[in-house]
């Protein structure tokens, strides 16, 4: 009969071999995809957190227009999207990568400090002006506000959005750097965007402090204003201009005051350019003088002390080719962007907050043309030192020049 099955038949199946061939592949499939599908999910969760910031800035905005043109005053234990009530709903406060949910009282997103109680006007350049940024929860200041890197949550695919004064927001990756505003730095954003309170004198410290070393000591400019160190090599390796430049009181550590909250040195500069490297130093001793332990290959000005300045050779204990920044013995940023040219003044603004960061950018004329970023706690020693140097370094014809040095505090 038809039903009845034929001797030496077996019904059809998958064997335990093809089983685990076919699991195999979707376990290979499900490896490759579910990242896709998770780097799909969180750029749409990036593009809320796109539209959370730009509705935030437009009512920042707004509050400014209402109030004088002028920003919200420090909050102090209350979170400083706490006066925007008014101007959006709180549901724009929660970043959709974050768990939890995000309000007005406690935001996912941080505002520069800086700006607290700014006039709009005071801001020199809006569209690098850094506003808002992604908030790290873990630890936030009672006002919810930016202080310095630590503040950066990298919570979008190790990235964060980024909101300028301006009103545009993006997505920076927050590479090419050691720290996380040092790398909106290199990208043209500005943390310290105001003016702080000016406490130095113009006339005392407009120079020029010269420093020299070759066939300039011909130039009367120069007379009088060198100081050289010999290396293990027995080549000039490093220049200082004469007496040390003292630093406004208030800018520094002292009996009497604390370090500020932020201090800044706007200065200009000019070196030779071709193989010579300019240098300028904060915070140094009064007895600073340069550090070489071999030669010219590692000479630096004074350890003890906050440089910056530009490096024209591919020395690798100074960050290399560009403009850099050394604190104390820690090479704290590298390069970014081609060798300035000699033979011409350059204004460097040169920004340190909290005693750990420090921000450098520098312009020709009002053009930004070369930005770094560093981050190292500062020691006590350097916190206390009051003096500043132009130096430059060479084992042939050089020289260095700083002028118009103003200092401002916060």
């Amino acid at each position: 009969m038809s039903h009845i099955r034929s001797r030496g038949t077996r019904r059809a199946g998958f064997t335990l071999i093809e089983l685990l061939v076919v699991i195999a592949i979707i376990a290979i499939l499900a490896a490759i995809l579910f990242p896709v599908f998770a780097k799909a999910r969180e750029k749409a969760r990036q593009n809320s957190c796109i539209n959370n910031q730009r509705q935030i800035a437009i009512a920042m905005t707004m509050y400014v227009q209402d109030n004088a043109e002028t920003f919200m005053p420090d909050t102090g234990t209350t979170a400083w999207s706490s006066l925007l009530k008014d101007y959006n709903e709180p549901s724009i406060y929660d970043c959709p990568s974050k768990d939890g949910a995000g309000t007005g009282a406690r935001p996912e997103y941080c505002m520069n400090s800086f700006l607290f109680g700014q006039a709009l006007g005071d801001v020199e350049d809006p569209a690098s002006a850094l506003l808002l940024t992604d908030l790290n929860m873990s630890n936030p200041a009672r006002n919810f506000s930016l202080r310095g890197g630590g503040d950066i949550d990298p919570r979008h695919n190790g990235g964060a959005v980024v909101a300028c004064l301006d009103g545009h927001v993006v997505y920076d990756p927050l590479t090419g750097s050691t720290t996380k505003i040092g790398a909106l730095a290199r990208r043209g954003m500005t943390f310290v965007c105001v003016p702080g309170k000016k406490i130095s004198d113009d006339a005392a410290l407009a120079g020029p402090y010269n420093t020299y070393y070759g066939y300039y000591d011909e130039r009367p400019q120069y007379t009088g204003h060198m100081q050289a160190v010999h290396g293990g090599t027995g080549n000039v390796i490093c220049c200082r201009n004469g007496a040390m430049i003292p630093m406004p009181v208030g800018s520094y550590k002292d009996a009497t005051h604390a370090f500020p909250t932020a201090v800044q040195v706007e200065f200009e500069m000019m070196g030779a350019g071709t193989l010579s490297n300019d240098w300028f130093t904060l915070f140094a001793p009064e007895t600073a003088t340069c550090h070489s332990t071999t030669g010219y290959s590692d000479a630096i000005p004074a350890t003890d002390s906050i440089v910056v300045g530009h490096t024209v050779g591919s020395e690798a204990h100074f960050g290399g080719l560009g403009v850099n920044v050394f604190i104390g013995s820690t090479v704290a940023a590298g390069t970014t962007g081609p060798s300035l040219a000699g033979g011409t003044w350059y204004r460097y603004v040169v920004s340190v907050v909290g005693a750990k960061d420090v921000f450098v950018d520098v312009y020709n004329g009002t053009s930004k043309v070369a930005s770094a970023a560093g981050s190292a706690a500062l020691s006590s020693s350097i916190q206390d030192n009051g003096f500043m140097a132009v130096y430059c370094g060479d084992n042939h014809n050089t020289y260095a020049q700083a002028r118009n040095i103003t200092v401002r505090v916060w």
